[in-house]
């Protein structure tokens, strides 16, 4: 796989291209167009800068191609990122995930934090993951305009909650591809990418 952090400049411009984050997906595919599901989270500084991680399962990105007519991006960093796991071994995460149920086929918000940390645990526990501890750091409701051949413009609305915490591996192989195919729904715009990193080494993938 690979990872990448694109550090975006600061300003007007940056701002409102990411106010439509399937502008930021029609970007993160035009640099990976033979990627069948990039994962991606913007993350937003204390500044007010931002920045955005991709995790491309197979296809090195052609960041420069994708950002050619648009001068948002500032510098990029991309590696080979090749995690390995053992069972028992503690590791800090973050998720920027997109907490749902369903009923009669339709999804629908889960809107109350206890709901979504019972969510979390469910879709970890099946990533074969153990939390340990976790907070949530940030909610957010994201509307995204997309036009679809039939029914022209359509506004799609998604609730973001971002976890935080420390979690124990208890089956490698299930992690593994828990993090290659991401987490809960709405993976192609922006949710679903889970970050874990070695106890210590929580700031960045990059430092």
């Amino acid at each position: 796989m690979y990872l990448t952090e694109l550090t975006l400049h600061p300003g007007k411009a940056t701002h409102d291209w990411l106010k439509n984050v399937y502008q930021v997906h029609q970007r993160v595919k035009a640099a990976l167009p033979e990627d069948p599901r990039p994962l991606y989270r913007i993350e937003w500084n204390r500044n007010g800068g931002a920045s955005i991680l991709v995790q491309s399962a197979e296809q090195q990105p052609d960041w420069e191609r994708a950002f050619e007519d648009l001068p948002v991006l500032e510098r990029y960093h991309c590696k080979v990122y090749d995690p390995r796991f053992t069972t028992g071994s503690w590791l800090a995460f973050r998720l920027l995930g997109n907490p749902t149920g369903c009923r009669q086929g339709v999804r629908y918000p889960l809107v109350y934090e206890a709901d979504q940390y019972a969510w979390l645990n469910r879709k970890l526990a099946v990533a074969g993951v153990q939390v340990d501890r976790c907070q949530i750091v940030g909610q957010d409701r994201q509307s995204t305009w997309k036009t679809m051949p039939a029914v022209g413009r359509v506004r799609m609305n998604h609730l973001g909650v971002t976890f935080e915490g420390v979690l124990k591996v208890a089956d490698p192989t299930l992690l593994s591809k828990a993090i290659r195919s991401g987490v809960g729904a709405a993976k192609g715009l922006g949710f679903g990418l889970l970050s874990v990193m070695p106890m210590g080494a929580e700031k960045s993938y990059f430092s």
